[in-house]
């Protein structure tokens, strides 16, 4: 179904960019798939990808052990949530979302082939929970911070005091302006590359 995916947009809008109603046989098709518990998922940037639905996959997960299950609905959650650089969720949901991340390791502490799956998207969200992306920024003048970023920090500060992406979210409310972070940006980097934290940590493959 590549030749589909590919022209996907082609069958809905005209080469004006006006939207069309797409031919019978592509009607036919997009429901024969969502009947199947298909759905096609718009990544951005003309790009498109099968996906079955969730709650296709959760009736069997349901049935699997407890640590997957959280493992699984982590994996989920963190899916596609910044198409094009723009945080697609709120910086509340992305800051609770870091704290899954990290509660996991508290909670299945002995679950280290897990924390090697979830240690790319980990990263990620420490990046975006501090940074922003490029086109969902954390200061839109590089003097004030995002009032809702801001009030995020601050409630994860207070809710998770032990967490170890605390100290850098207080460390940049302290910052006066943000159109130089890079000292900040390679202190990251620098504590992701080498900290023992269970969702940091070299694992195996990735020596």
């Amino acid at each position: 179904e590549s030749h589909f995916l590919e022209h996907y947009f082609e069958y809905k809008i005209d080469s004006m960019g006006n939207e069309i109603v797409p031919h019978d046989s592509i009607k036919k098709k997009e429901l024969f798939y969502k009947n199947a518990g298909i759905e096609i998922v718009d990544l951005g940037e003309g790009i498109v990808e099968m996906n079955l639905q969730t709650k296709t996959y959760i009736q069997y997960v349901k049935l699997l052990p407890k640590y997957y299950q959280d493992y699984w609905y982590l994996i989920k959650d963190a899916e596609n949530i910044a198409p094009d650089a723009v945080l697609v969720i709120s910086w509340r949901r992305l800051g609770n979302l870091l704290a899954r991340h990290e509660a996991y390791v508290k909670t299945y502490p002995t679950k280290k082939e897990f924390f090697c799956r979830l240690q790319d998207d980990y990263k990620f969200l420490q990046y975006a929970f501090l940074f922003g992306l490029d086109n969902t920024p954390i200061s839109y003048d590089d003097v004030h911070l995002d009032n809702d970023v801001k009030k995020e920090w601050e409630r994860f500060i207070k809710t998770y005091p032990n967490s170890p992406t605390t100290p850098f979210a207080k460390e940049m409310l302290q910052q006066k302006k943000f159109d130089d972070l890079e000292h900040m940006y390679n202190k990251l980097t620098k504590f992701q590359e080498t900290s023992n934290y269970p969702l940091l940590k070299a694992c195996p493959a990735k020596k």
